[in-house]
């Protein structure tokens, strides 16, 4: 090694060896006499109501609404405090599994209907449309015998559909460009307008798979490059003209939403302002969101946010951490916590305690008894994980838990695919959520996409490529060429298509004899307007499938083509459902406000939810938070993956890795087992477990050897057996590892810091007697035999 590079080398092994070194921190053990305990940022608060204050509260409820005052006698004397408390502004540290939306609920409900707040001056903004959802369940249930005349209010749901529900109602405003009709695209619709205006302008973008996120990144503000990129790109003449495009077509984005929100409010307050401000899953918020709140609640309104600290997984969409000290600072809160679990046996949430600092879980405690250890398990590939695993399923369904009670975790969508077909094939109902907004399925979100491009006010620029692109499970246009003659023409095509685009369109089918279905698909779609707006056509899911013959197009030897057409049909009611109850009198206009609302209300696929059948969810990690489930997996949990290859560079990063573990073993209420792979599915996982499996406490977890015989032709273990007692660091309270251990004369350790005179500065990412593999930040990671990796005895062989 170098000169330069030794004294980092000294200093990453120095390092290391300290943190190995220093016993794990004894969460029992009282504090040291000879020192000041550290400063506690979560200890919690005092009291937010004396007992006899919270008993009057309950009283007066009780004679108000005896139903509400039933329901607040479930809870515990923490929660109703945060749910009774006057005061003006709250902030609520909510552990995991303790009941956050269930106190957000409450307190709306105290609110209208204890304190007499109309349910018009009553805003909850959520993140999921199934806290959405549950509080509006709960305001229906127990606002009286009958209903509001004017239904639920506007200003309950996620933030993106309280600000299209803003919007709807305060159209047309001087201060916006959009015009009434507007209509929302999500992210697929977004990146098609961006290819269109690529090829259009002849623009230059780089690491076009980053599109998004570079785009996203200066809209914070920041420069949005990416990766090597010395030079900018035209990313920011893309930006303004995708902006100017949406405004000419009257369309608006989910960030267009908070930031057209905003600017409303800053220039017309609300009237009369808002009474109360409820915020579910704070630490979720980035600085827009915050703003958002804070301009809802002008004019007085009572706020309250609630989160938990140790569940902020999305710093990648803008969160941060401060976010609770800057909401406290923005409205002068008082604090309180709600730190019992109700959810998880105390086996699972100790074990999970042990990935964050004990500062950070102090005083959370489960309400539950401890159940069964955690089972870690080693397995060749993920085919035969899938093999034992559906086995596993049939085995606790036949002990009496439901499809629905079960649940598997992976860390990325692509370690989602060699699981769906041996699952299916062994009999487990699947259902896949693996994050991302838009819809779950791309059949459904296609057909969705389809119908509102029709009914937009001029012909969206991707109708063309949503036409002539179907997804995987539709007819190609190829197919629809056989049964073209035997459909009746629905009437001529949009003057707005010129002869140039319909040849663009028959040529974009693939072959000539094509263009005849792809046309006729495009004469449906012009026709469906003026049919709704003559009353040839009502607005029904049937109609509706008539109309463009979407049954007829789907795939009918897909094995999901049942599945595929019940969720279209589902969809679609609920656009029309939510059409019948607009005040627009245009019944295209009503249609096409359906659609926006099925796509951002609370019966829209933006986020996970609780499955219409009874099914296994398979979801990423990101995607599960919110959610729980009896019995869960997480599979392929392989160093490289858990966390991901290079977050360890970034303690930031790494400090969000494992608190999103600790969601992923929080979601589990009775068991939890955890897989890994041998031959893992990963360009960057290694052949171990994850590191973070090793914090786990020896006593609360068994530790299983590969059950299905070896693969003859399979690579030597370059790892030893996970040993329970070899394989774990030592715990506090337990014994030390046995004297007798093997030394460790490994050539080099993860974490040493190398120079290559090639690649620059590198990290060991991982070493054995037989290959050392460096990571060397933007050329990705290197392999070297041991005796010739740089600085480490010889010259680089790659």
């Amino acid at each position: 090694m170098s000169d330069r590079g030794t004294p980092l080398r000294q200093l990453a092994a120095g390092l290391r060896r300290r943190r190995e070194q220093a016993p794990p921190p004894d969460p029992h053990a009282p504090p040291r006499d000879d020192a000041a305990p550290p400063p506690d940022p979560v200890a919690p608060p005092p009291p937010l109501l004396t007992t006899t204050a919270l008993a009057a509260c309950l009283e007066r409820a009780q004679q108000r609404c005896p139903a509400l005052a039933a329901g607040l006698a479930g809870l515990d004397p923490e929660q109703q405090a945060v749910v009774c408390s006057p005061a003006p502004a709250l902030l609520v540290r909510a552990g995991v599994g303790s009941g956050k939306t269930t106190v957000l609920a409450w307190r709306a409900l105290y609110h209208h209907l204890v304190e007499g707040l109309p349910l018009d001056r009553l805003a909850v903004l959520t993140f999921t449309n199934r806290a959405a959802a549950e509080v509006r369940r709960r305001l229906a249930t127990l606002y009286g015998p009958t209903p509001p005349p004017a239904g639920l209010p506007w200003a309950v749901g996620t933030f993106h559909a309280v600000a299209r529900g803003l919007l709807v109602r305060s159209l047309p405003h001087a201060e916006l460009p959009w015009r009434p009709g507007f209509q929302v695209i999500d992210e697929a619709e977004q990146e098609l307008l961006w290819d269109e205006l690529i090829h259009r302008h002849h623009l230059v973008i780089k690491y076009r798979q980053q599109l998004a996120r570079r785009l996203d990144d200066l809209t914070r503000g920041a420069d949005g490059r990416h990766g090597a990129l010395k030079h900018p790109d035209d990313l920011e003449q893309l930006a303004a003209l995708a902006r100017a495009e949406r405004i000419h077509r009257n369309l608006l984005s989910f960030d267009d939403l908070l930031e057209a929100a905003q600017r409303l409010l800053t220039a017309t307050p609300l009237t009369p302002p808002l009474g109360a401000v409820l915020v579910d899953e704070l630490q979720d918020c980035d600085l827009r969101l915050l703003d958002l709140v804070r301009l809802l609640a002008q004019g007085g309104a009572r706020v309250c946010g609630v989160g938990d600290p140790n569940q902020g997984i999305y710093s990648w969409r803008g969160g941060f951490a401060d976010v609770f000290a800057e909401f406290g600072r923005q409205h002068g809160c008082r604090e309180a916590s709600l730190a019992t679990n109700y959810r998880s046996r105390t086996t699972i949430l100790d074990s999970a305690r042990t990935l964050l600092e004990e500062q950070a879980t102090r005083g959370l405690r489960s309400h539950r008894p401890p159940g069964a250890p955690i089972v870690i398990r080693r397995r060749l590939d993920p085919f035969l994980d899938a093999t034992f695993l559906a086995g596993r399923l049939h085995e606790l369904h036949a002990a009496g838990a439901p499809w629905r009670e079960l649940a598997l975790l992976v860390r990325t969508r692509r370690q989602a695919e060699p699981y769906r077909d041996p699952l299916r094939r062994a009999g487990i109902p699947l259902e896949e959520s693996l994050g991302g907004r838009g819809l779950e399925r791309p059949l459904v979100a296609w057909c969705l996409r389809l119908l509102r491009a029709a009914l937009a006010l001029e012909p969206l620029p991707q109708l063309g490529s949503l036409v002539t692109h179907p997804p995987a499970r539709l007819l190609t246009p190829a197919r629809w060429t056989k049964v073209a003659a035997l459909l009746p023409a629905a009437g001529p095509l949009p003057a707005t298509f010129t002869d140039a685009q319909r040849d663009a369109l028959g040529r974009a089918a693939g072959k000539p004899e094509q263009a005849a279905a792809v046309l006729e698909l495009l004469a449906r779609v012009a026709a469906l307007p003026r049919g709704l707006a003559r009353g040839e056509l009502a607005a029904t899911p049937e109609s509706l499938l008539a109309a463009l013959d979407l049954a007829r197009r789907l795939r009918p030897t897909s094995s999901r083509y049942g599945e595929d057409l019940a969720e279209l049909h589902r969809v679609l009611a609920a656009a029309c459902q939510h059409a019948a109850t607009t005040e627009a009198a245009d019944p295209v206009a009503r249609l096409r406000l359906g659609l926006d609302a099925a796509l951002l209300g609370p019966t829209s696929r933006l986020v996970p939810d609780t499955p219409a059948t009874d099914a296994v969810r398979l979801l990423t990690l990101h995607a599960s938070k919110g959610l729980e489930w009896d019995h869960v997996f997480i599979l392929g949990a392989n160093e490289g993956l858990i966390p991901l290859a290079g977050s360890w560079r970034d303690p930031l990063r790494e400090a969000e890795e494992r608190r999103l573990l600790f969601v992923g073993l929080t979601r589990a209420r009775e068991t939890l087992e955890i897989s890994y792979h041998l031959r893992p599915d990963g360009p960057r996982a290694l052949p171990e477990p994850s590191f973070y499996l090793r914090r786990l406490p020896r006593e609360l977890v068994r530790w299983e050897e590969e059950l299905s015989p070896p693969d003859p032709v399979a690579p030597p273990d370059p790892v030893a057996p996970p040993d329970p007692v070899a394989a774990c660091p030592p715990q506090a309270g337990t014994d030390p590892l046995p004297a007798t251990a093997p030394a460790d004369d490994t050539p080099a350790h993860p974490g040493e810091v190398v120079v290559h005179p090639r690649y620059g500065h590198g990290v060991v990412r991982y070493a054995d007697h037989e290959k050392i593999i460096c990571d060397f930040d933007k050329f990705g990671e290197k392999t070297f035999a041991p005796g010739c990796c740089p600085g480490l005895g010889g010259p680089p062989t790659s």
